[in-house]
């Protein structure tokens, strides 16, 4: 019987699960996306989690068991330890490297890293929330300010962890664009132009506001990963991780099979 690395992956785009697997990440991103019919079809995004994660939440010590190959000796694809509360019961010293794929199941990795970005103050900038909240918002809040923001103050549409990513949009040009009658197609995807310009005025009037919901759907599974800005975030208090995006150039030259299947 062959030998498998056992993994543990914790999903964050388009549901929220723990998930125990023999297979590799780059496999595993592949049967997720479009290899099996009991999960998703289309963009997948997930993290892989320490093995030695504590059994304080979820039956891990029981789930392992399981993980062991099939009569015929293919790995065990996917076990699922938990769908509920997912992201907010993993120390953030489990976490590992975060994992992108595409519509056609290929995967690009992104490495965990810190964030030391002294981004400036008071922009109005465009997030979306991904899990276990999918809300898209406008804030004046800065990438790390916001993550503190929603995982510590803000009691009544928070959560202990959050992971988000921003979108980019330039809104001065939007707001440029609009005032001259320049966007007859939709700036984000499912969001009329003027319901996005209507929040953005709302936040210039209001010098206090630190946010401001655009919706309470997710648009990620129609943005394109080239509408990205920066990375992803995974928040919990004052404590975050940060996912950098690779340049284009370098998607370009060194990962041009997972960039040209984004199209």
């Amino acid at each position: 019987m062959p030998e498998y690395e056992k993994h543990l992956y914790a999903i964050v785009f388009p549901n929220q699960a723990l998930i125990a697997s023999q297979l590799a990440p780059s496999e595993f991103g592949k049967h997720y996306a479009v290899g099996s019919s009991k999960h998703f079809d289309g963009k997948v995004v997930f993290v892989e989690i320490d093995k030695d994660l504590n059994d304080d939440f979820f039956p891990l010590n029981e789930i392992w068991k399981h993980i062991v190959p099939h009569e015929d000796g293919t790995p065990k694809r996917t076990k699922f330890a938990g769908n509920y509360r997912v992201l907010e019961n993993i120390p953030m010293n489990k976490f590992k490297d975060m994992y992108l794929v595409t519509v056609e199941g290929k995967t690009l990795r992104l490495n965990r890293s810190e964030y030391t970005k002294d981004n400036e103050k008071g922009l109005i900038r465009i997030y979306q929330m991904l899990n276990p909240i999918q809300m898209l918002v406008s804030s004046r809040l800065d990438q790390r300010d916001f993550g503190e923001y929603f995982t510590l103050e803000n009691k009544t549409k928070g959560c202990p962890t959050l992971c988000y990513t921003q979108v980019s949009l330039d809104v001065a040009e939007f707001e440029r664009m609009y005032e001259n009658n320049e966007t007859n197609f939709l700036v984000l995807p499912n969001i009329p132009n003027n319901k996005l310009k209507d929040c953005i005025e709302e936040m210039k009037m209001n010098a206090t506001k630190k946010s401001k919901t655009i919706s309470l759907a997710s648009i990620f599974q129609d943005l394109h990963y080239r509408k990205l800005r920066h990375g992803f975030w995974i928040a919990s208090g004052n404590e975050l991780i940060f996912y950098p995006l690779p340049s284009l150039k370098n998607l370009e030259n060194e990962y041009y099979d997972w960039y040209r299947s984004t199209f």
